[in-house]
C-alpha cells in the first residue's frame, strides 16, 4: 500500500467514525430539545464538537437545529456560533 493508498483509507475511516459519532449526537440533540434543556455548557460543547464534524461533511443539519433551539434562550451565543459556521462554510468552498 503507498502513501496515497494509506491516505485515502485514513480519510475514509474518519469519515466512517464522524458519521457514527453523528448518530450519537443527534441522539444527544433529541434528549436536549424534548426536555428543554437549557444547559449552555453542554449545547456550547455540542455545536463546537458539530464544527469539527463539518469540516468532514457531516452534521450541517444537526448544527442548525441545535443552534436554532439554543437561540430560544441564548440569542447572542446563537448567533456567535452561526458566524463560526458561515465563516468555516466559507473557508471551505
Amino acid at each position: 500500500m503507498d502513501d496515497l493508498e494509506r491516505s485515502v483509507r485514513g480519510v475514509k475511516d474518519f469519515r466512517k467514525f464522524a458519521e457514527e459519532e453523528i448518530i450519537l449526537i443527534r441522539k444527544d440533540i433529541t434528549s436536549v430539545i424534548s426536555r428543554k434543556s437549557k444547559d449552555g455548557e453542554h449545547i456550547e460543547h455540542t455545536l463546537d464538537n458539530l464544527l469539527s464534524l463539518i469540516q468532514l461533511g457531516v452534521g450541517s443539519k444537526e448544527f442548525h437545529e441545535l443552534n436554532d433551539f439554543y437561540a430560544t434562550f441564548c440569542l447572542q451565543g446563537a448567533e456567535n456560533y452561526k458566524k463560526i459556521y458561515e465563516e468555516l462554510i466559507k473557508k471551505k468552498y
